[in-house]
């Protein structure tokens, strides 16, 4: 170029370096351009149909808890077949579903869990009649008929766990069924020794629920109770929220109390078949 030929090495210098500044900032500009985010949409007016979020999930139904301070999975309920008409009497520690018909509990439930106690307080000086129910059951009633004051809720576990009142109250008639000696006190109270001392120090908490299983012609006592042929009992343990482990007992009256325990176990569904009473009923489906 005939100009830049006549300029002096200095103004030729000085018109370079003039050069690359002007490609350095053409450059800057062009890259910014190119990752700058883009300009976000302007809000929509008040009322222009603007998309609500979504509603937040909910939770899988295994997930929420199912055991309460009495019940695992609700209250046993009546099914099909079952007759009476309950009164739910709620004491320390334990709850009973009240049948006024047979002049005791269909079933009681409770919760027990590990804790330091071993010594259960001195056990009352006497049954007690229930003034909260018309025509209450008398410990009087079972004097020379050949059967024990038989506790739906055990003495010694709810008096661990929740101390002398409680074990007071598992001493109310309502809590009694008429109980052959030889099932109280050794295959019954096996039961009850190991759900006691054993499966709650190894499991921690448990939830219970026991009671009569009554045959087609029952006897009565003097005072009016119905004598069951067998005793129910359905002991829960979770291995992880909503996951239980069921163990269940049905025992008759007529044993020589020399059995295992472990003879008489039986499924869920076999108890209430036999007692025609809903028991774990808001477990999921499956």
């Amino acid at each position: 170029m005939p100009y830049l030929a006549g300029m002096p090495p200095r103004g030729i210098k000085i018109l370079a370096v003039l050069l690359v500044v002007l490609l350095l900032v053409a450059a800057g500009i062009l890259a910014w351009m190119a990752i700058r985010p883009p300009p976000r949409p302007a809000a929509p007016p008040p009322g222009a149909g603007a998309v609500p979020a979504p509603p937040a999930a909910t939770p899988p139904a295994a997930s929420r808890a199912l055991g309460g301070p009495r019940y695992y999975a609700g209250q046993p309920a009546p099914a099909p077949g079952f007759s009476c008409k309950l009164t739910v009497l709620d004491n320390t520690g334990y709850s009973v579903g009240y049948c006024p018909d047979h002049k005791g509990p269909a079933w009681a439930a409770y919760r027990v869990f590990d804790n330091d106690v071993e010594q259960a307080p001195p056990w009352p000086a006497k049954f007690t009649d229930d003034p909260r129910v018309q025509g209450a059951p008398h410990s009087s009633d079972y004097t020379g008929m050949g059967y024990d004051c038989g506790h739906c809720a055990p003495n010694y576990v709810i008096a661990v766990c929740y101390g002398s009142e409680a074990q007071h109250d598992t001493f109310l008639m309502t809590n009694i069924l008429p109980q052959r000696p030889v099932l109280n006190r050794h295959v019954w109270e096996g039961i009850e020794r190991a759900e006691a001392r054993n499966y709650r120090r190894k499991y921690g908490t448990l939830w219970v629920v026991d009671g009569p299983v009554y045959g087609e012609h029952p006897q009565r006592l003097p005072g009016g109770e119905v004598v069951p042929d067998k005793f129910f009992r359905i002991i829960v343990r979770e291995v992880a929220q909503g996951e239980p482990v069921l163990l269940a007992y049905v025992v008759p009256q007529a044993v020589n109390g020399r059995e295992s325990p472990a003879q008489f176990l039986v499924s869920v569904d076999h108890v209430e078949a036999e007692t025609h009473l809903d028991f774990l009923r808001n477990l999921p489906d499956g």
